[in-house]
């Protein structure tokens, strides 16, 4: 947890709240299970932070980038209002890539104007509502 402490905090450096120039760029974090390294970008690839995480060197764990989406998203929100304050552009994202530096997924959108919802809560069930109403329009 320190080593993203770290990296936000550099993150934090580099773009200060109440900075009379606001950038447009989403942060994208790589996440390596072969060497554990963990390292920060703008979108164009500049490098914000990087450090390693013993823990994460030779992971071979399918669930490998769901554990570190999980621990992002976790402190995104334990941080939320810090992150909200930096002088990047709204909307903005935190996105994590693998080393080929391809999209796993989006983990975090920061965005005054949204309303985020949480898709797994909010697809729960589907299906069994799906038929549900299917059946009872057959009914009628």
């Amino acid at each position: 947890m320190q080593v993203v402490r770290n990296g936000f905090n550099a993150i934090r450096k580099l773009f200060p709240p109440n900075s009379e120039n606001p950038v447009m760029t989403d942060i994208l974090i790589q996440a390596n299970p072969v060497n554990g390294a963990l390292t920060f970008f703008d979108d164009n690839d500049n490098e914000i932070f990087s450090d390693t995480i013993d823990k994460w060197i030779d992971n071979n764990s399918d669930l490998f980038f769901d554990e570190v989406k999980n621990l992002l998203q976790n402190f995104i929100k334990e941080n939320l209002e810090e992150i909200s304050e930096l002088s990047i552009i709204k909307p903005f994202e935190f996105i994590l890539i693998d080393d080929e530096k391809e999209t796993v997924c989006e983990i975090y959108l920061v965005d005054d104007d949204l309303i985020t919802i949480d898709s797994e809560l909010l697809m729960k069930d589907l299906d069994k509502d799906l038929d549900d109403f299917i059946d009872r329009l057959l009914k009628e």
